[in-house]
């Protein structure tokens, strides 16, 4: 009798120790799919249960695969539609653990992408935190990603993707079918001071991917000067041709994003582009209607 309640009460701690996060254990799953998560699992299965864990069961299992000529990422994103969860908490940054099998010499890298909103995911951005990683990893590996905070507002909703991309911008941004990822516990550690958080400068420039993404029909695009600058933010088709422009003009040094509707747009692969100050930046976005 106590062999077969262990496992059940051990899925009972696992859960609560990351309750901040639906099903952060990946202990919970119905239908091949993770209970919580949306994976993309339609046309071909890129996302598994896997029993090689950190802890706990199970864990979730991520392989690039290719189908007839497309490359299909592994992504998952929290939420059963990937509109994220509730969350009103400003954390310091998302942990969790994971294992990394790059294809070879393939550049790919894992990629974890957190988004802090108010007012629901296509609402205010108040801080995002994102982390890709080269490196493969046959072992349980911590990764830390520590978030950027925009604004000093409390959050409302919270939105992660975890995914498999390439080794840079464009059309090299594709991944190599064959890389794959084990990924469990996920969890936020600390708490921001609202006041202090809001007022400090980075110390670089940097252009963060855009989120949601997959997008349908909106999505935002964060960016940090680590001075004041005159900003370029501009939109174009996969073929260089220049769609809109979200931002041209002078901006102080922080942290700023810009709304990108496309209400009107085909479904498809778009790029944006960041010019401030002698710093360029171009990354890839999908529209999926």
């Amino acid at each position: 009798m106590y062999k077969l309640m262990l496992p059940f009460f051990l899925c009972l701690i696992i859960q609560s120790a990351f309750a901040q996060i639906p099903n952060a254990g990946f202990e919970n799953w119905t239908g091949g799919n993770p209970d919580g998560w949306f994976a993309d699992n339609v046309a071909v299965t890129t996302v598994t249960q896997s029993s090689t864990v950190h802890s706990g069961l199970s864990a979730v299992r991520g392989e690039v695969l290719s189908f007839y000529t497309y490359i299909m990422p592994p992504t998952i994103q929290t939420g059963q539609d990937a509109r994220g969860f509730a969350y009103s908490q400003r954390p310091v940054s998302i942990t969790g653990y994971f294992q990394f099998f790059p294809a070879t010499s393939s550049g790919d890298r894992f990629y974890v992408d957190a988004v802090l909103t108010k007012g629901g995911i296509d609402n205010i951005s108040v801080a995002v935190g994102a982390v890709a990683i080269s490196a493969a990893a046959s072992s349980y590996t911590q990764f830390s990603a520590t978030f950027t905070y925009i604004t000093s507002d409390i959050p409302d909703t919270c939105y992660i993707q975890i995914s498999i991309v390439g080794p840079g911008t464009g059309a090299q941004s594709s991944p190599h079918a064959g890389s794959y990822y084990l990924l469990d516990d996920l969890t936020f550690s600390g708490s921001t001071d609202v006041e202090n958080q809001s007022s400090l400068v980075p110390v670089a420039m940097n252009l963060n991917q855009n989120y949601p993404n997959p997008f349908n029909p909106s999505t935002t695009i964060s960016y940090s000067l680590s001075k004041a600058s005159y900003v370029k933010l501009r939109v174009f088709n996969i073929l260089g041709k220049e769609l809109t422009t979200l931002v041209d003009g002078f901006q102080s040094a922080g942290n700023h994003s810009a709304r990108f509707l496309a209400s009107n747009m085909a479904s498809g692969v778009y790029f944006y582009r960041l010019e401030a100050e002698g710093y360029t930046a171009m990354k890839q976005m999908l529209l999926v209607k």
